[in-house]
């Protein structure tokens, strides 16, 4: 409110820069007024609100969903589209950011910067088309195109990234996709829809394996065998040519294949008339690497060794090798026209071909070193039969005039010889208690022929069993045990016990008496047998149980002995027991005596010899006696001695005591005269030791009467006497 002059007006509000630059606008800009005689009200200035409103265009002409955001003074507004328009109103004037909301669709714009003051069309946004989002575990490039669009007119490349790829699609419909890489995706072909808002997700599950082969002279197929090292699964690929031989007459030959990664192979490239360097690379197939590219294999036609088996025979062995390589091996089996090829080999090596094949002697051809001549070979089936039955255990011997040696036993199948050479054979059966019909026979065999030899067998002689024990029930093995015959039954036939202690006596003839017993004289340690033999009458049948119980020679003897002596000796005597056998004999065993006189020593070996002598303390001086000493003989297990200990004491001669005894009485009364006079003789012994002493000198002093021998005593206890106490007479 103001005052003014009558008259006419113009009112204009005034904002501040920073007023202005918040939002603030005041409306209307400015007012006419006339002043006449009274007061002018009513002037009014209000904040001045602004308006956004705009267009969406979609391409299927519905926009529902579709959002737009306001973005200025006024904060955040967001507002639906409808129809395909939008407005925002009561907006502070001023700056503002409009962006379109809906992420599955692309646009043209997706936002718009604008400047209202009051009201303002804000440009349509318009539809460009329709996001696809991808899922890609690897690097590919994706073909897509519109399902059901015969003319194939859309259609187009994406590439894709490993993570999240995001393509535009400007028509909707529902989309073929096929990846393509050097990665094998499951599935191989995907779709999308636009109508529906999901992400695709593309995993890779295995991974190209590629390589070449550069081929000189190459003719037929060539392959290449992958062989999983970890699993050892083997995969078979054809290589094909690619593109034609360079002027050095090299044809390149490309393989590939898919493989799941972290895998291990062993290639190897095959072929019928190449040699490949290397033989074989080793590969690893990585998620990471692709395609994985195998190192290139150079091939080189290689040699032959061919040959045939006359007459034509199926199924012959044929191995090759080489006498200059320890490495080469090959094999190959002949066809029915008995026809090998084996090859290609290396041109600088000589090699050898061997044949074999079960029933056939096979040998070289001498017209041709890669031929062979075969012949058929024959089979014998030889069987002996008792009572109907196959007889088992019986020795058949068979042999032929051309070196052909063969002994088998039979066991309950007949006897089956094959690979037979044609000739003369003679075939004789063996078995003890058995006679054979025919006891022996010839036969001639020609090539290829199989023959069956019948014969029949009678038990002429029965057994006799039995079972050899120590008499803790311990079976005894390797003891002989014999049964022997007299008059028209005399025989001597033997048995020798196994591991178990059992044994077989064969040979024995029927209604015969027989004395079974143990040779103690064959069999290791052993003393006797109990019984020392058994009467068996031998009838149609084998004998059995005819056991017996065997006793062992000693290997070990005892030791003991008495000692006659006197009770005062027998603290200081001791028995001792020295091993002969040993290096100048060894002690072995020391005993001391007691009371009972009786000396026991631990079990001794047989083998050894030994001794028993006697170790004394007694002084020699004052007893008289002789060391016995006892050799025993190693016989038997036990040895028993006894030895006589009598110590005599010395006594001395009369006459020896006699002087002894006079001397001790004199060396006692000279002691007790010194001991009583010590104080007078001292000095006098003293003068006379100094006397004899100036006088070796030659010296002799005079004696001062008034020293009374103190002089004398004093040069004696120097001179080492012993001083004492000098008495005045």
């Amino acid at each position: 409110c103001f005052k003014v002059s009558p008259g006419k007006y113009i009112l204009q509000s005034l904002v501040a820069p920073q007023e202005h630059r918040d939002g603030l606008r005041l409306t209307p800009l400015k007012v006419e007024v006339e002043v006449q005689r009274g007061p002018v009200d009513g002037v009014i200035f209000t904040q001045s609100l602004a308006e956004l409103r705009g267009a969406v265009k979609c391409i299927s002409g519905d926009c529902v969903a579709v959002k737009v955001h306001v973005t200025g003074a006024s904060g955040v507004q967001t507002v639906e589209v409808t129809e395909g328009r939008w407005n925002v109103q009561g907006l502070l004037p001023g700056e503002y950011k409009v962006a379109i909301d809906y992420n599955e669709w692309c646009w043209k714009e997706t936002e718009q910067t604008v400047t209202v003051e009051d009201e303002l069309e804000v440009p349509p946004f318009e539809q460009s088309g329709y996001i696809m989002k991808l899922e890609v575990s690897h690097a590919a490039q994706l073909n897509f195109s519109v399902a059901g669009d015969s003319e194939n007119t859309d259609f187009g490349t994406f590439s894709l990234e490993k993570g999240t790829n995001r393509f535009c699609l400007k028509k909707p419909g529902v989309y073929n996709l096929v990846p393509y890489a050097c990665h094998k995706f499951v599935p191989a072909e995907y779709q999308f829809n636009t109508a529906e808002t999901h992400t695709l997700v593309l995993t890779a599950t295995q991974h190209l394996v590629t390589g070449t082969l550069k081929l000189q002279g190459s003719s037929g197929k060539v392959q290449v065998v992958l062989t999983n090292i970890d699993t050892h699964d083997k995969v078979t690929l054809e290589a094909t040519a690619s593109g034609s031989a360079d002027e050095n007459g090299l044809a390149l030959y490309t393989y590939q294949t898919w493989s799941v990664p972290n895998q291990h192979y062993l290639v190897k490239p095959i072929s019928e008339n190449l040699l490949f360097t290397p033989v074989s690379h080793t590969t690893a197939v990585s998620d990471v690497t692709c395609p994985t590219i195998v190192p290139t294999f150079s091939g080189q036609p290689g040699t032959f060794v061919s040959g045939k088996v006359k007459p034509a025979v199926r199924g012959v062995l044929i191995t090759l090798t080489s006498p200059d390589s320890s490495d080469v091996k090959h094999t190959q089996i002949t066809d029915g026209d008995g026809v090998y090829s084996i090859g290609p080999l290396h041109n600088n090596l000589n090699y050898q071909v061997s044949a074999e094949k079960q029933d056939y002697a096979i040998a070289k051809s001498e017209t041709n070193e890669h031929d062979f001549v075969a012949t058929k070979l024959s089979k014998l089936t030889v069987s002996i039969k008792l009572d109907g039955s196959i007889l088992s255990g019986a020795l058949v011997s068979v042999s032929s005039t051309k070196g052909y040696r063969n002994n088998a036993v039979l066991d309950e199948t007949p006897l089956i010889l094959s690979g037979l050479i044609p000739g003369d054979y003679y075939i004789r059966p063996v078995m003890k208690e058995y006679q054979f019909n025919p006891s022996s026979k010839m036969l001639t065999i020609t090539e290829g022929l199989e023959l069956e030899l019948d014969l029949e067998a009678t038990r002429v002689a029965f057994s006799c069993y039995g079972k050899i024990t120590t008499i803790n029930g311990t079976p005894q093995s390797a003891v002989v045990v014999e049964a022997t015959g007299a008059g028209p039954c005399s025989l001597v036939e033997e048995g020798v016990t196994g591991s178990d202690g059992e044994y077989r006596i064969r040979g024995l003839p029927p209604n015969c008496p027989i004395t079974v017993s143990v040779r103690t004289d064959k069999s290791n340690d052993v003393r006797r047998a109990s019984p020392p033999s058994r009467l068996l009458q031998v009838g149609e049948a084998d004998s059995e149980n005819f056991n017996f119980v065997i006793f062992h020679l000693p290997t070990t003897f005892d030791i003991t002995g008495y000692i006659d002596i006197a009770d005062e000796y027998i603290p200081s005597t001791k028995v001792i027991l020295i091993d002969e056998s040993r290096d100048s004999g060894r002690k072995v065993h020391t005993s001391a005596l007691d009371q009972s006189r009786l000396f026991i020593f631990p079990e001794m070996d047989l083998t050894h010899s030994f001794t028993v002598k006697l170790e004394s303390s007694l002084s020699p001086s004052m007893y008289s006696f002789k060391i016995p000493d006892v050799k025993l003989k190693s016989e038997g297990p036990y040895q028993h001695t006894n030895i006589v200990f009598k110590p005599i004491r010395k006594s001395l001669p009369q006459e020896q005591v006699t002087r002894a005894s006079f001397t001790a009485v004199a060396v006692i009364v000279l002691s007790m005269v010194l001991a009583a006079n010590h104080a007078t003789l001292v000095p006098v012994f003293a003068q006379v030791y100094h006397s004899v002493m100036n006088r070796n000198n030659g010296d002799i002093p005079e004696q001062s009467s008034e020293s009374n021998g103190m002089e004398y005593i004093d040069d004696v206890h120097k001179s080492g006497i012993r001083r004492g106490k000098s008495r005045k007479r």
